[in-house]
């Protein structure tokens, strides 16, 4: 099956400081027939942001490093149930959906340009749908400086 998605996020800074930080994002996907079946899933929809708190420290460079610390969220569900023949009987009509929240810590060290994520978010409240945990561990070099560099 191919799948199209539209997403629409924002982040806001809840202090004149820019220290705390609230983020969410909305996509809807939409998906096609899956392929060698009588089975089309239906729109899901999936909410995810966090809540957090950022602070520097100073370096001998222009750049400090940066860390932000807080919650992050998402929350996945079916907006229109699947549809077909093929869909057993005793799943009919239902929606899927699963929930999830836990801690996140970023930090972004600028000699080697380099952020470092840790996320961990349990599931809960899962039906029609596996329930488990969520580990994120991400390496993102940054290609270009935040600072324009003196000629």
């Amino acid at each position: 099956m191919w799948g199209n998605e539209f997403t629409l996020g924002s982040t806001v800074y809840l202090d004149q400081r820019r220290l705390w930080n609230a983020s969410a994002n909305f996509a809807m996907e939409f998906n096609t027939p899956k392929s060698g079946t009588n089975i089309k899933p239906g729109v899901l929809g999936t909410v995810e942001g966090g809540v957090g708190r950022t602070f520097y420290k100073k370096t001998s460079g222009p750049i400090p490093i940066v860390m932000n610390l807080g919650a992050a969220y998402y929350a996945q569900f079916k907006i229109t149930g699947d549809s077909g023949s093929e869909i057993p009987p005793e799943l009919r009509g239902y929606m899927d959906r699963v929930f999830a929240l836990g801690p996140e810590f970023n930090i972004f060290i600028p000699g080697p340009r380099l952020t470092l994520l840790a996320r961990y978010e349990p599931e809960f409240g899962a039906r029609v749908h596996t329930q488990g945990q969520t580990f994120v561990f991400s390496v993102i070099w940054v290609a270009k400086s935040f600072v324009k560099q003196p000629h």
